[in-house]
């Protein structure tokens, strides 16, 4: 049973090993939808190298993937367009809704049977276009950027006896009735890769004929380059169906092309312009390629820088308390025994990214006490110096007092002897008279 069990495994396992990369060959430039669509609308550039394309001459009540019939190919479902843009608009790139220009296509290279999301359940079955934000993988199909709920208005349901109806459009239910179907549908898109190919499986053509009642024949798809032989084009009658692709001769003619008439936009686009998957020109394929290698280069050194820092706080860490350690060690000895520490000539390898925090021998640290100490000295001298000559200046307005009170005392002294000699005076001559008298 083991061996039995491992047979599969192995085979699984040598197709993965021999499975050889798949590339898409576009065949098909902007330019070229640039020349070709122009007649049929008008080209947009709501944001930076971010061109879309409207289609003019349309109904306010038209929706992509309306005029037309579906038909199941070898490819899977495929949307038999009627409109003259529909080779391109329907096949390549990706639909959206603009609050303010309506339904408008965004270009991209990758060519589909159909660019649609299905829902259905046991009475409808509904399609709608696939956002900018849907891009498609190989391994796993229809992928999504953001978070996507296409809103019901924008979803076309009818009949199962009436899907493959030539005239499909005829039988559409009636926008007013969407949001009750919207809410009773499964949804699926069901894209996968087959032969170089992108197949639209879509809702299983096996239910679809059970539910409608009607046989659906598989058809071939013929490709041709010739757009007059595409227009006259019979697959209703026809066992294979028509597809144009553009010749490359043809694209390499419209590469040096002016784009004269590009009506840059005035208003803010409602799309989410970050989380488109597709790309609306050539100009974004180089510009995209390199921004991811350089966001690959950038993220790179990013984590390299990361993980370098990070190293190197974990490496830090110990240093640190071993330096700590050897810093509370250190000092306290050079303080107290400067002198009679010896130096010590050992040397310890040291990387030049360490960090090295007084790692230094006991002599030094011993220069280094002396040369503080007479330092201190210095700063001592000057600091009484200063205040001598703080003194000095302070006392010279003393002195200077000290002189004019002197000066003053001594005038008064002189006054006042000069008034006791004229005092003395009348005494004398008091006395000589009452001698008289006595006489």
């Amino acid at each position: 049973m083991k061996k039995l069990f491992l047979i599969p495994v192995l085979l699984l396992a040598f197709n993965f090993i021999n499975a050889k990369p798949v590339t898409f060959h576009y065949g098909v430039s902007f330019n070229y939808f640039y020349t070709s669509l122009e007649p049929y609308g008008e080209w947009i550039e709501l944001e930076r190298d971010l061109i879309v394309w409207r289609p003019s001459f349309v109904r306010n009540t038209w929706r992509p993937y309306n005029d037309g019939n579906w038909i199941y190919t070898v490819d899977g479902w495929y949307w038999d367009s009627y409109e003259p843009f529909g080779w391109a608009t329907y096949h390549y790139g990706r639909w959206f809704y603009d609050d303010y220009y309506g339904w408008v296509w965004m270009p991209d290279y990758e060519w589909a049977p159909a660019w649609v999301e299905w829902r259905y359940n046991d009475d409808y079955i509904g399609w709608s276009p696939l956002p900018p934000y849907a891009s498609f993988r190989i391994n796993f199909g229809i992928h999504f950027s953001t978070t996507w709920h296409s809103h019901h208005n924008y979803w076309n349901f009818v009949p199962y006896r009436n899907f493959c109806h030539r005239n499909v459009n005829i039988y559409i239910i009636d926008n007013s009735k969407n949001i009750n179907i919207y809410n009773k549908t499964k949804y699926r898109t069901n894209y996968n890769y087959r032969d170089g190919r992108i197949i639209n499986g879509g809702v299983d053509r096996n239910f679809v004929e059970r539910r409608s009642g009607n046989r659906i024949i598989e058809r071939n798809i013929s490709t041709t380059s010739d757009i007059s032989s595409y227009k006259s084009r019979n697959n209703e009658k026809s066992r294979e169906v028509t597809v144009y692709r553009p010749d490359e001769k043809d694209v390499e003619k419209m590469g040096n092309i002016e784009r004269k008439n590009v009506i840059k936009s005035e208003r803010k686009t409602s799309i989410d312009v970050t989380k488109i998957s597709v790309r609306s020109s050539e100009t974004n394929v180089s510009s995209r390629k390199s921004s991811e290698t350089r966001g690959t280069d950038s993220g790179v050194r990013e984590i390299n820088r990361n993980t370098r820092e990070s190293e190197n706080v974990r490496t830090d860490k110990p240093r640190e308390r071993e330096e700590t350690k050897v810093l509370r060690e250190t000092t306290p000895k050079t303080r107290e025994n400067s002198k009679s520490v010896k130096p010590n000539n050992s040397k310890s390898p040291e990387s030049s990214s360490t960090r090295v925090y007084n790692k230094k021998s006991s002599s030094e640290n011993s220069n280094e006490v002396k040369t503080n100490k007479n330092n201190n000295s210095e700063i001592r001298k000057s600091e009484s110096v200063k205040r001598t000559n703080s003194k000095t200046s302070n006392s010279a307005p003393s002195v200077e007092k000290r002189k004019s009170t002197e000066s003053k005392s001594i005038l008064k002294r002189v006054e006042k002897s000069e008034e006791s000699k004229t005092s003395k005076k009348p005494s004398s001559e008091s006395k000589s008279r009452t001698t008289k008298k006595t006489n």
